[in-house]
């Protein structure tokens, strides 16, 4: 059992940008790249990653998984979506 002070809380944006970053670095795949298997602008990427905005649409992160080929359910699966605290 993990203590709470180990536990990290993130907030929605912070958690989807992490999900982003580790999911680019497993996959060997760059920011561009996945603009264009997402079929969004990559500037929208960068804005996620940077943690520009405070919010992202459902449809942006479902078009963003669907560019790492896999559900939204798969794209929250990490655990740290758990810790979300806004």
């Amino acid at each position: 059992m993990k203590n709470k002070a180990d536990i990290q809380n993130f907030s929605l944006i912070s958690a989807v940008a992490r999900r982003i970053d580790e999911l680019l670095m497993e996959r060997n795949l760059t920011q561009y790249k996945l603009a264009k298997l997402a079929g969004i602008a990559e500037p929208t990427i960068s804005a996620i990653r940077r943690q520009r905005n405070k919010t992202v649409s459902l449809n942006v992160i479902y078009a963003i998984a669907d560019g790492f080929e896999m559900s939204l359910s798969e794209f929250f699966a990490a655990e740290y979506f758990n810790n979300v605290t806004e």
